[in-house]
């Protein structure tokens, strides 16, 4: 990765060669002159130094059509795996989710706004080793957005793959939440198509599956598990082993608040995410794994505590009023 400096600070991005035109667009419109020459390599990439350290802020409430910035943003998306849709210069909803989920990988607040943080991250992920190299020692993990249906291969932490796949449908939703792979199979069913990987998810069995139905791929159509391809799914099962962590968010969804009704340990259930996700937003280190154990009972009073609250374990309406600041 080749990079220039202005003001002091490295900046690097990587375009395809494709993007030829596009990006002496951006040149022109940056308004200065880098400080080092665009380089080519036959059949490879266009290496471009950025022309200032301070990328405008980028999101779908303020973007214009044909942005030669969003653009290259778009393709970057695309060579780290991710589907931003059209890559057409507008930053629309598929844009906006992969970002989500770029930042999610990367370990940033998932706002869909491309801003400061986030460009340096990605100028870190394009700068990594190829992404198309799979190390069979490097730990997989997999991030399934339900909003867009896609499931996101990481391998040693870098983006590898993303796949369309179907997820469940509104009366019966995927559950959100950090789960792990417990249980590998070929060909566990005729419905579950050549392989499966079964889920913890301690309220109902779920898992990600090939099927006999493909025309559903990209839709709300499952009981909840998540549905590929046969041949992709056969693609991703050497990669994953019992144990191999599977997030699961929705980034078209607005935080979700529980609903008022009382929690308490031993329960499992997907109000009890909803719960760990709060009172990760409180700085506690929790997982989001729906079971109501005594980490989480723990979590809870300390935060009732912390409110004044009498320190129960159990949320209640006050907790809940406390912790969603009603």
């Amino acid at each position: 990765m080749k990079g220039c400096y202005r003001g002091g600070i490295a900046i690097n991005i990587t375009f395809r060669a494709s993007l030829t035109t596009t990006l002496l667009i951006l040149l022109i419109t940056c308004g200065v002159v880098p400080v080092c020459q665009a380089q080519t390599q036959e059949d490879q990439e266009l290496i471009v130094c950025s022309c200032s350290p301070d990328l405008p802020q980028l999101s779908i409430e303020d973007s214009s059509q044909n942005d030669p910035l969003v653009l290259a943003l778009q393709e970057n998306l695309l060579r780290l795996g991710l589907n931003p849709g059209s890559a057409d210069g507008t930053f629309g909803p598929g844009t906006q989710s992969a970002v989500k989920i770029f930042q999610v990988v990367r370990g940033l607040e998932p706002t869909g706004i491309v801003d400061e943080k986030t460009w340096d991250e990605l100028y870190r992920a394009m700068g990594e080793t190829d992404l198309e190299d799979v190390d069979p020692e490097a730990a997989t993990s997999i991030i399934i957005d339900r909003g867009t249906r896609t499931l996101t291969i990481l391998v040693g932490g870098k983006f590898h793959k993303q796949y369309q796949v179907a997820v469940g449908k509104p009366e019966t939703p995927t559950p959100l939440g950090d789960w792990r792979i417990v249980h590998r199979s070929l060909n566990w069913g005729s419905g579950f198509g050549t392989r499966w990987m079964g889920l913890n998810v301690p309220w109902g069995i779920y898992g990600i599956h090939g099927t006999n139905k493909p025309h559903s791929i990209g839709s709300y159509a499952s009981h909840g598990c998540i549905r590929m391809f046969n041949n992709s799914v056969e693609e991703i099962y050497p990669l994953t082993k019992v144990g191999t962590p599977v997030k699961i968010i929705d980034t078209r969804q607005s935080a979700p608040r529980l609903s008022g009704k009382t929690l308490r340990e031993g329960m499992s259930n997907q109000e009890v995410v909803y719960l760990q996700w709060i009172l990760k937003d409180h700085g506690i280190p929790i997982s989001s794994d729906g079971r109501f154990g005594k980490m989480t009972a723990w979590a809870v009073k300390y935060l009732q505590a912390l409110y004044l609250l009498p320190v129960t374990g159990e949320v209640d309406s006050a907790t809940i009023e406390a912790l969603q600041g009603k």
